[in-house]
């Protein structure tokens, strides 16, 4: 599910809740892990240039398998959407790589979320939408 609040002036809040491939749990915790390391300074960057103004998340378990519920927040005007499929820095590139891996998400597809990436679209969204 994603939820979003569009309007003029005001921050893009997207709620996910994504399940980790089966087998990859162990995967997902060296992913976050190398965030917090090796790969922290290029994730700090990558958070500005995203207009990233809060990301939390934690991983829920089940006897089946693991999700991650993760709540996004940028700021009003951020490209980040748009960032995300396209950019072709290294760090977009492995980031992409690993969610493909982890989530079997395609962030190429991001457009299939409904996320507007103009002012002009986002105003004439609705004020919020869900998305199942």
């Amino acid at each position: 599910m994603v939820t979003k609040t569009t309007g003029p002036g005001t921050a893009l809040m997207i709620c996910l809740i994504i399940p980790i491939l089966p087998g990859l749990s162990e995967a997902w915790r060296r992913f976050a892990q190398e965030l917090q390391g090796p790969r922290r300074q290029d994730w700090l960057m990558w958070q500005e240039r995203m207009k990233l103004q809060c990301l939390r998340y934690t991983v829920q378990s089940s006897y089946q398998q693991h999700i991650v519920l993760l709540q996004v927040q940028l700021a009003a005007g951020s490209a980040a959407p748009h960032e995300l499929s396209h950019n072709q820095t290294p760090f977009d590139r492995w980031l992409r790589e690993q969610l493909l891996y982890l989530h079997g998400i395609d962030l190429a597809q991001i457009g299939a979320l409904g996320i507007h990436q103009d002012t002009e679209t986002a105003q004439k969204a609705q004020r919020t939408q869900r998305i199942f």
